[in-house]
């Protein structure tokens, strides 16, 4: 397959941004760079979207042999495994059931929507499942996993 070689030659200013992030995803960094690519349908279909921007030229196949090939990483990117926690009592540590959420240091997005929904002690809070707190309007996973995090144990 033969090879090309593309160099940006216009600024992107005054033209949609999705021309400026196909100039990225060519691989080109700034005015004046050039890079070499495989003559492919992925490529050319990018590169003539973007033409009036470009210079496109062809690579002679001496050239293209003493270049040495550029390493690609094609490795998909970890991402870290969530740990499933079993469910289990909960444990309330610093503050009584009897005493209000307010000592539990909750954000104050939390707070209002608790409050909303007229759960204002740690008892109730206790006495609810997972599945009951989420049905609160407004109340998301972040929310439950702050609350989790505050009173020390996850349901």
């Amino acid at each position: 397959m033969a090879e090309i070689k593309i160099t940006w030659k216009k600024s992107c200013i005054g033209f949609p941004s999705k021309q400026g992030r196909v100039i990225e995803s060519l691989g080109l960094k700034r005015l004046h760079h050039s890079v070499i690519h495989q003559d492919s349908p992925t490529i050319m279909g990018m590169v003539n979207k973007v033409i009036h921007l470009l210079h496109v030229e062809e690579v002679p196949e001496t050239q293209a042999s003493q270049k040495p090939a550029q390493k690609q990483n094609t490795a998909p990117k970890a991402t870290p495994a969530k740990t499933i926690e079993e469910p289990s009592t909960p444990v309330i540590t610093s503050a009584t059931s009897e005493d209000g959420i307010e000592t539990l240091g909750l954000s104050v997005r939390t707070m209002n929507i608790l409050n909303k929904a007229e759960i204002s002690s740690i008892e109730q809070l206790s006495q609810m499942t997972d599945a009951e707190l989420l049905s609160i309007p407004s109340f998301g996973a972040k929310s439950l996993d702050e609350l989790k995090e505050k009173l020390g144990a996850s349901k």
